[in-house]
């Protein structure tokens, strides 16, 4: 319901706030390795996002992923 209601840029940043929660919660919750690499990739596109959404950073959006990846 809350992607329905993303007007401002906060909005946005407390969507990737809350997906980092859930992804940290389902990692305690989950024993699986597909699992970890699936939150792993979705923390790193999240990462992404708030980078793109950062007005210092470049505006290139394979530059944030290779950012968002330590690279």
């Amino acid at each position: 319901m809350k992607l329905l209601e993303t007007d401002t840029q906060r909005d946005i940043y407390i969507i990737t706030l809350i997906i980092y929660f859930l992804s940290v919660s389902a990692l305690l919750e989950g024993e699986s390795f597909w699992l970890l690499a699936y939150l792993i990739g979705v923390c790193w596109l999240t990462t992404a996002t708030l980078l793109r959404l950062t007005s210092t950073l470049p505006s290139g959006l394979a530059r944030s992923l290779r950012y968002a990846g330590g690279s």
